[in-house]
C-alpha cells in the first residue's frame, strides 16, 4: 500500500507537469515524457519483485520444510525437524544471498509487461485513428479494413499475452528453483523448465487439479461473506433517538447498505485470493522438490525426503498404473 501510494502521488504530479507553447497549448516536454515511461516501468519491475521476494521466501520455507524430511524422521511424525522460524531464515536468505536472481528475474517479466502495456496503449490509439481516417470511405471497404486491423491486432494482442505468461511460469519456477538449491537465476531457470518438461503430464495434472480446487474454495469463502454481511447489513436495525421516537419512528436501518456490501465482497474476493495464492504457491514449490526427490534419490542407498504419506500414495498409483498398463498389453497380445 505505501508503494502503491507513493507510485500513485508520483504519477499525479507528473500527470500535471505540463509547459505552456505558442500554436500548441498545454503540452508534455521531452524530459517529462521520459519521466512517465521511466514511472510505468518502474511500476512493473516494482511490483514484480516484491511478489518475487515473497515467492522466494515462502518457497524457501516449503523446500525447508521438505527436505529436512517433512516433519518426520524415519517415517514418524517429528515437527521439531522444522524450524519455528523457518520464513524468517527464509527471507534472511533472499535478502542475503538471493536479490540479485530477483531483480533479474523481476526484470525480465517486467520489460515483458512493459512492453503488452505500450501495444494496448498503441492498439487503442491506432484503432482510433483509423476509425477517423475512414470517414468517407464506403461502408464495405472501411468494415472490411477496419475488421482485418482488428484481427491482426488481436492476434498480436494474443501473443503477447502467451509470452507474459510464459515469462510468469518460466520465472515463478525458477524462484522455487532458487530456493531449493540457492543457484543463480539462470541456472534455476533451466533446471526447472526441464524438470516440468520431464514431469510434464504430473505437473499439469497437479495443476488442473490444484487450481480447480483453489477457484472454488476462493468463490466459496467469497460467497459465504457475500451471504453472512447481507443478511447482517440488510437486517440491521438501530434503536430509535428520543426524537425519532416523538416523531413516531420505531427503528432505522442502515443508510445505503448496497455499498457497504459490495465494497465487503471485494475485499473478501481480493483477502481469499491473496490466501489461495500463497496456497498455491505452495502446491507449485512440493511438487518441484517432489519431481527433484524422485530424480535425484531411489528409495534405497539414497532415501527420499518425501513424507510416509505422500510415498504410500504415490507407490499405489504406480501400482496402479502399471496394473493398467499390464492389462492393456495383455489385452493387445490376445
Amino acid at each position: 500500500m505505501a508503494f502503491l501510494t507513493y507510485w500513485l502521488t508520483a504519477l499525479l504530479w507528473l500527470a500535471s507537469a505540463k509547459v505552456y507553447k505558442d500554436g500548441t497549448g498545454w503540452v508534455y516536454d521531452k524530459d517529462t515524457q521520459y519521466a512517465i515511461i521511466y514511472h510505468f516501468f518502474g511500476f512493473f519491475w516494482n511490483t514484480n519483485m516484491l511478489i518475487a521476494v515473497t515467492y522466494v521466501t515462502v518457497a524457501g520455507a516449503v523446500g525447508q520444510w521438505y527436505w529436512t524430511g517433512c516433519g518426520e524422521v524415519g517415517g514418524v511424525d517429528k515437527p521439531e525437524a522444522v524450524p519455528k522460524d523457518a520464513v524468517w531464515h527464509a527471507w534472511k536468505r533472499t535478502w542475503n544471498y538471493h536479490m540479485g536472481s530477483v531483480f533479474l528475474g523481476s526484470l525480465i517479466l517486467a520489460a515483458v509487461q512493459f512492453a503488452r502495456f505500450c501495444f494496448e496503449v498503441c492498439k487503442k490509439s491506432l484503432e482510433v485513428q483509423l476509425q477517423k481516417g475512414c470517414v468517407g470511405c464506403p461502408p464495405q471497404l472501411k468494415d472490411f479494413s477496419l475488421g482485418c486491423v482488428k484481427f491482426m491486432l488481436c492476434c498480436c494482442s494474443c501473443c503477447f499475452k502467451c509470452l507474459e505468461e510464459f515469462a510468469r511460469f518460466l520465472t515463478q519456477n525458477a524462484y522455487i528453483m532458487i530456493a531449493i538449491k540457492g543457484e543463480n537465476f539462470c541456472k534455476s531457470g533451466i533446471q526447472a523448465f526441464f524438470l516440468v518438461g520431464r514431469n510434464l503430464f504430473r505437473v499439469m495434472a497437479v495443476d488442473f487439479i490444484g487450481d480447480a480446487l483453489l477457484a472454488m474454495g476462493k468463490w466459496m469463502i467469497t460467497i459465504f461473506v457475500a451471504t453472512v454481511s447481507y443478511i447482517f447489513l440488510f437486517s440491521y436495525k438501530t434503536a430509535p433517538t428520543p426524537e425519532q421516537v416523538a416523531a413516531g419512528d420505531t427503528a432505522h436501518t442502515l443508510n445505503y447498505p448496497i455499498m457497504v456490501w459490495v465494497i465487503v465482497i471485494m475485499l473478501a474476493y481480493g483477502i481469499s485470493t491473496l490466501f489461495m495464492a500463497v496456497y498455491e504457491l505452495t502446491i507449485d514449490t512440493i511438487l518441484i522438490c517432489f519431481c527433484e526427490d524422485c530424480e535425484r534419490n531411489n528409495g534405497a542407498d539414497r532415501p527420499y525426503k518425501m513424507s510416509k504419506r505422500l510415498k504410500e500414495f504415490t507407490d499405489a498409483h504406480q501400482d496402479a498404473s502399471e496394473a493398467s498398463k499390464a492389462s492393456r498389453e495383455k489385452a493387445g497380445k490376445a
